[in-house]
């Protein structure tokens, strides 16, 4: 188990050994998805969005295949595709 205190690229990248705690400030924070964070409003729904994608296991620059299923796989695959390109 370990922890991550670091900046945008380290932090992107020891994401995908899936740490048991990162622990980016605001500013860190804010620079991962290109935006400026000064409230903790504005902090929580990137800190979720980090967490999804700590969830996946991805970094950017890597290739992803997803294969959906069912009566809404159009708009399940597009949703998926819209979360990756905004938050990679």
């Amino acid at each position: 188990m370990f922890v991550v205190d670091a900046a945008k690229a380290l932090l992107l990248n020891a994401m995908r050994y899936k740490p048991f705690l990162v622990k980016p400030n605001n500013h860190e924070l804010g620079e991962i998805f290109n935006v400026t964070l000064k409230t903790r409003e504005d902090v929580v729904p990137y800190a979720k969005k980090l967490f999804g994608l700590m969830g996946l296991g991805v970094k950017q620059g890597m290739e992803i295949t997803v294969q959906t299923e069912g009566d809404d796989e159009e708009a399940a695959s597009a949703a998926l595709d819209k979360f990756l390109h905004e938050n990679l």
